[in-house]
């Protein structure tokens, strides 16, 4: 098969992705991986074929040393483990792309990564995250000083919702009489759309919503505006958990062991853990996390929302 430009490859595979019904998301963030991977290749006289094989594993393996020791977050800190995740799934789904239309022979990625990277799936053991008792996670918050950080952090302890999730409530989704938020429709792995918070949380979301009148930019709908008045992004909420873990000890940026991190994520499991160990039924906490129905029993289980309130 005559060569192909790296950027032809890059470009048609995003289209083949964008056709499988990949997600805007997605295909923004395979696509950026696959960009800082490519540009890589280019600084080694290498290109995106140059990975044809098994034979061709040292050069997926000195990706990975590069991404673990030397490409940088904007702040400065490492990658995270779970970072890294995602440009092996990048990867893994492009060479896949290039195996299906016979540019390489075989798609290696896998097989570096079931070496190197613990997995969920596939019967590999997943790290451990850390996990903060009640106890624990009270000091942590009362050290927040920001009242924006401080909200931020309470919805995702008390709701157990998801980065972009919280990124994308409005105003209008809050209903503090009721004490519930409605999250937006378009996130293929919720299955429940309605989220609970307690007193303590609509006290601070009151709190919140008036420092907010005075910040936010006319027209602007989002719940957490930043302080030019418009919606916050990913790496804000990323970094308004994240530099208070760092100041509480609970981040250490030169480990890359899953248990010295602690970010917005860390939250769900709290929040998930907290309710387990309250006695709160199984499918209760799955509907409260909006985790996919995938077996026929919960399919069919309707769960009533009062009672899962009250729960």
């Amino acid at each position: 098969m005559a060569a192909i430009a790296d950027e032809q490859i890059l470009g048609d595979y995003l289209k083949d992705l964008e056709l499988r019904g990949g997600t805007e998301k997605t295909v923004e963030n395979y696509g950026s991986c696959i960009k800082i991977f490519k540009d890589w290749l280019n600084s080694r006289n290498q290109a995106l074929l140059s990975v044809k094989g098994i034979e061709d594993k040292d050069i997926i393996e000195d990706f990975l040393y590069h991404l673990r020791k030397k490409r940088k977050t904007h702040n400065g800190d490492n990658l995270s483990f779970s970072r890294i995740k995602v440009y092996f799934s990048a990867l893994n789904n492009l060479y896949d792309y290039l195996k299906y239309n016979g540019y390489v022979k075989s798609n290696i990625i896998l097989t570096v990564r079931k070496r190197y990277l613990k997995q969920y799936k596939n019967g590999y053991t997943p790290a451990e995250r850390k996990i903060l008792d009640v106890k624990e996670m009270s000091k942590f918050l009362n050290n927040i000083m920001n009242l924006r950080d401080r909200t931020i952090t309470l919805v995702f302890v008390k709701t157990g919702i998801r980065r972009r999730e919280l990124i994308e409530i409005d105003v209008s989704d809050v209903n503090l009489e009721e004490q519930a938020i409605t999250l937006k429709k378009d996130f293929k792995k919720r299955s429940n759309r309605v989220v609970f918070f307690d007193e303590e949380t609509k006290r601070l979301l009151i709190k919140w919503l008036k420092r907010r009148e005075q910040l936010v930019e006319n027209g602007e709908k989002a719940l957490f505006v930043g302080d030019y008045g418009r919606r916050i992004n990913k790496n804000y909420v990323y970094n308004s958990v994240v530099k208070w873990a760092k100041r509480r000890g609970y981040y250490n940026t030169d480990s890359y062991n899953m248990e010295d991190h602690f970010s917005c994520h860390n939250l769900r499991h709290c929040f998930t853990t907290y309710l387990s160990r309250n006695g709160m039924p199984r499918e209760y906490i799955k509907e409260l996390r909006g985790d996919k129905r995938t077996d026929i029993i919960d399919i069919y289980n309707h769960i009533d929302r009062k009672e899962l309130k009250r729960e």
